[in-house]
């Protein structure tokens, strides 16, 4: 016994040193398998380039539910364009899924989210809900994520049901409840969330907008207001004036449409031409002198042709527009379609023409002489043959 435990010992002091390597290396191997992270099916599971984060997207596979056997180091999930209707309380945490960041469940069939569903979510920064059936979210119902900053909430109906605080969320710093059907917005919709940076209320129907509900947003850096029923009364007016005090970004503002187009409307044809090249920071003097003495020589170019040439030019007009009108290969088109109109109308006449005449002259047939023969027989007394004649014969 002794001698066999030598003899192994030997044999293993012996091995050569690659050998070893190559037994380290298929233990670590080992190891690794065994630990893999098992990616869904229906699944894909990526590191993403742009973040750096373990991804798993299972989108438009008509899922039902979030229990998909997803990894647990998971930290992006991307689960739009499903059937998902509803989030139970702890479905992530249950899960395992401590470890997300992004969720992404935009244009699912949402209609209930549980206080409690991301419980235990304590990295979750950025959530997606947008294109679901949520007409209600219940305030508190992200207390439990303190690191979430960015909520996409758009294309819901919340607005049918909007009264009083919408959420309860101070680390929220980007809100997008873009149509989603507010006709007003509550006095204290925006008093628990102070630090939001970016607002989207556009494509609502909203007709006013009262300072005091803009006022807890103290930290508000782009707030957009487009696609609404606004008018350019001293509302709008007083939303500009609060938005340029605070260096607010203010996106939509009718009153700086109806201006564009004021000016636009009572400037000169070479004053519009100027503002907009002026307007524009990437042309040059140069080229704004150029474009000035263009204007100027084809004014006077277009002037002498009226004074000189007016009968000559007004004849002509209607041929010019024609000439603008219709493309060149359109051009080919209508007159092989008038050739053949022409060509069938022709055919038709000549077949017309030459029918009366072949019935005049063409001889009777003997289906047309059969009537002749019966009226008038060869021999009328002649008695028909009888039937042992016709069989026997």
């Amino acid at each position: 016994m002794c001698a066999y435990h030598l003899k192994l010992n030997y044999n293993v002091t012996k091995m050569k040193r690659e050998d070893k390597i190559l037994l380290i290396a298929l233990f670590v191997f080992l190891i690794l398998q065994s630990n893999a992270i098992k990616c869904p099916r229906y699944c894909s599971c990526f590191a993403a380039y742009a973040n750096g984060l373990r991804t798993v997207e299972c989108v438009a596979k008509q899922l039902i539910n979030i229990d998909l056997g997803v990894p647990f180091e998971v930290q992006s999930l991307d689960l739009s364009n499903n059937s998902i209707s509803v989030l139970d309380d702890r479905g992530f945490s249950d899960l395992g899924l401590l470890d997300l960041v992004e969720i992404n469940l935009g244009f699912n069939s949402i209609r209930s989210i549980g206080l409690h569903a991301f419980a235990g979510l304590v990295h979750l920064n950025h959530l997606d809900l947008k294109g679901n059936h949520l007409y209600h979210i219940l305030p508190w119902t992200f207390h439990d994520n303190p690191s979430i900053k960015r909520l996409i909430l758009s294309n819901n109906p919340i607005g049918h049901n909007a009264d009083g605080m919408l959420l309860d969320v101070p680390t929220l710093e980007v809100l997008d409840v873009s149509n989603c059907h507010f006709a007003h917005l509550p006095q204290d919709i925006f008093s628990n969330m102070n630090h939001l940076h970016i607002v989207n209320i556009s494509g609502n129907q909203l007709i006013e907008l009262d300072i005091q509900v803009l006022a807890p947003l103290r930290m508000l850096y782009i707030l957009d207001i487009t696609r609404n029923q606004w008018a350019c009364d001293t509302n709008m007016k007083q939303i500009e004036d609060w938005s340029s005090n605070r260096n607010i970004q203010l996106i939509g503002s009718t009153c700086d449409i109806e201006k564009q187009i004021e000016t636009a409307t009572n400037k000169p044809k070479l004053e519009k031409m100027i503002s907009l090249v002026e307007a524009d920071d990437s042309l040059s003097e140069e080229s704004v002198e150029e474009l000035e003495s263009f204007w100027e020589n084809h004014e006077t170019v277009v002037n002498k042709t009226q004074c000189s040439c007016n009968n000559s030019f007004l004849s002509s007009d209607i041929s010019d527009k024609i000439k603008l009108n219709i493309p060149s290969p359109w051009v080919f088109v209508i007159g092989f379609q008038f050739g053949m109109l022409f060509a069938l109308f022709a055919a038709f006449l000549w077949v017309s023409w030459k029918n009366p005449k072949q019935n005049i002259e063409r001889p009777l047939t003997t289906v047309e002489t059969q009537p002749i023969l019966v009226i008038d027989p060869v021999c009328p007394e002649t008695p028909p043959p009888t039937y042992r004649e016709l069989f026997y014969a």
